[in-house]
């Protein structure tokens, strides 16, 4: 053999696996936009559910201010407004502090259970006027999911599928 001869054999192979390797890359190529495909179909799927669940949570939050106004107007007590004692002063002395709000998020944790957390942004870096007793805001947990399984869900349970979900049970 040649030297003529070997260098085209040599450039011979070189082609050959390059076109190996384009071929390959464009496999890899297909397959990678088959899966840009299917997460892009799986987030809009996801979008569409979070989207329908958001319209529920308003749609229950409207029922709910309708509900309270007509209560207030006829002058019965809001009920399911249970909370720490009457009375009980928050930080700046707040009397009632947060009691308008259990009702509201007593029937979105009733009626997404597995969709809540409780969570405060403590330290509340942003608020400049006013600061949320956070020991107070706790006291309302056993009124806003008075079972103790939606406790557990709540405190427990959906924190750990959200930030943990592979030590979750």
């Amino acid at each position: 053999m040649n030297e003529g001869q070997a260098m085209r054999d040599i450039r011979g192979d070189l082609q050959d696996r390059a076109a190996l390797l384009e071929e390959q890359i464009n496999a890899h190529e297909a397959q990678f936009e088959k899966l840009i495909e299917q997460l892009k179909r799986e987030h809009d799927s996801r979008v569409e559910d979070l989207k329908a669940e958001l319209e529920a949570v308003n749609r229950l939050m409207e029922v709910e201010l309708r509900r309270r106004r007509r209560d207030q107007v006829h002058g019965q007590a809001t009920r399911g407004c249970n909370g720490p004692p009457a009375g009980t002063p928050a930080l700046e002395g707040e009397r009632n502090a947060y009691r308008d709000v259990v009702p509201f998020a007593r029937r979105i944790v009733e009626a997404f259970p597995e969709r809540v957390l409780w969570g405060t942004d403590w330290p509340h870096p942003n608020l400049k006027s006013h600061m949320p007793d956070d020991g107070l805001l706790a006291d309302f947990i056993p009124h806003i999911a008075p079972a103790p399984e939606l406790q557990r869900k709540l405190l427990v349970d959906n924190p750990m599928h959200l930030y943990w979900p592979e030590e979750a049970k």
